[in-house]
């Protein structure tokens, strides 16, 4: 018994690593001001618009698309529902501290970019063995409902959602592509190389493979 509440202890540990590193990926993505994750683009350009910070914003949308996908096949388990608030949580814990200052010159810009994705890639990879995202499980939900490839869906989907936020003035750019085509292999790569022996969780319905 006294094993069993270790273990699931240890793995509520390890998910709060992965979502706290998926945050801080996210801002030093931001940093760069070459273009971050397409919904951080989406998360930018509302908070020009209204008086919440981009923490915020994503939790909002993080758990208001928890709600759009319960009808749908897609499930959230705890795990989801706990990320969908704590990444913009930590967001906001990681700007309001100064974690991450901004890059001095173009060249650690793209430095930042280089980190942020692999920050991002890890974490999302080490949280993406307990649950993935609202955001993931939502393009999941879509695909099944459209028969169409998560690969197909979620490039399609994440391209309106960074077509909506630069149209908001948010800083989609560049780094922004280049995030969308290399995050992939990281996190598949967090996945299969960082996890825990075992766990005593519910598996995700949202295979990150199948989306490259």
């Amino acid at each position: 018994m006294l094993k069993k509440i270790s273990f699931r202890l240890i793995n509520i540990l390890y998910f709060f690593i992965g979502t706290f590193l998926t945050s801080l990926g996210i801002v030093t993505l931001v940093q760069s001001n070459i273009g971050p994750d397409p919904w951080s683009v989406l998360h930018v350009g509302i908070s020009l618009h209204i008086p919440l910070t981009t923490g915020k914003i994503n939790s909002i949308i993080g758990v208001s698309l928890l709600l759009l996908y319960l009808p749908m096949k897609a499930k959230p388990n705890i795990y989801t529902i706990i990320n969908a608030y704590f990444v913009g949580f930590f967001i906001d814990f990681i700007n309001k501290n100064s974690f991450v200052s901004p890059p001095l010159t173009t060249s650690w810009s793209f430095v930042y970019l280089i980190l942020g994705i692999l920050i991002f890639g890890v974490g999302t990879g080490i949280y993406g063995s307990f649950a993935c995202s609202s955001r993931d499980n939502l393009i999941a939900s879509l695909a099944i409902l459209t028969k169409q490839k998560p690969k197909i869906t979620k490039i399609i989907f994440e391209f309106i959602i960074v077509i909506i936020g630069t149209i908001l003035g948010g800083p989609g750019s560049i780094g922004t592509l280049l995030f969308m085509g290399s995050v992939g292999h990281v996190i598949n790569w967090a996945r299969k190389n960082l996890k825990l022996p075992s766990f005593e969780v519910q598996p995700s319905s949202y295979n990150e493979e199948e989306s490259l």
